[in-house]
């Protein structure tokens, strides 16, 4: 079990939130191909049938299309196409390592990214659309902001401290969504796959700025899609 992160290690920390910080506010065009085989085998894993695939240019044209929700069958967080990961790396680390570097990923990847992601669409939809989002239209953006962060942790037990674990294809899925096509909602028939935004501006008080020692911050963005 590992107690204590050697100077390199916690030197690494910072890179490694980085990282997944940058992912997580990617703005490249998404290549559908790529995208398709990745859901596919995310439902194929999680033990659904082979769901029919479609393409937006935002989550407000999926809205106003398909209706909220957009499908009468149950949603899928296919996000927790590895869950049994987290608990066997967890395990991995001493209990109080853990909390330093949950906490740590909370605040930079959580209260300053995913926090402000999730809210600022939120409410960005709801004004164009007039109405409030269902409740779980919300979760599934909620879950959407919040899986670069919630990979993080996992791909530093991982890469940097060498943690092992038996999901060596579900953690590639995980991977391949969060990198290739992040920016769904996802069915148990169907998955509605958009475009990334154009552009996710931060505040100028440097909300998302990630630094050694990260504030709470719970400011929006400006996050706009092709119309």
């Amino acid at each position: 079990m590992i107690t204590e992160l050697t100077p390199e290690q916690r030197s690494l920390v910072l890179n490694c939130w980085k990282k997944w910080k940058s992912i997580a506010l990617s703005t490249d065009k998404l290549q559908h191909e790529q995208a398709a085989n990745t859901i596919k085998s995310a439902y194929q894993l999680m033990g659904f049938e082979e769901p029919s695939i479609l393409f937006c240019n935002s989550p407000l044209q999926v809205l106003q299309q398909f209706g909220d929700p957009p499908s009468s069958t149950p949603p899928c967080n296919l996000f927790a196409v590895a869950s049994g990961m987290h608990e066997q790396l967890r395990k991995q680390v001493t209990p109080l390592l853990w909390t330093r570097l949950w906490r740590r990923q909370s605040y930079v990847l959580g209260a300053k990214l995913s926090f402000s992601l999730h809210t600022s669409i939120i409410a960005a939809l709801e004004a164009q659309l007039k109405c409030p989002l269902i409740v779980e239209t919300q979760e599934q953006i909620r879950a959407i902001a919040k899986a670069a962060g919630d990979v993080a942790i996992l791909d530093f037990l991982t890469a940097t401290l060498g943690c092992n674990h038996d999901f060596a294809q579900q953690w590639h899925t995980l991977l391949a969504l969060i990198e290739n096509c992040p920016w769904h909602f996802a069915f148990e028939d169907v998955c509605i796959v958009y475009d990334r935004p154009t552009k996710i501006l931060p505040n100028s008080d440097g909300c998302l700025q990630i630094g050694e020692e990260p504030a709470m911050c719970r400011e929006s963005l400006s996050v706009e899609w092709q119309r």
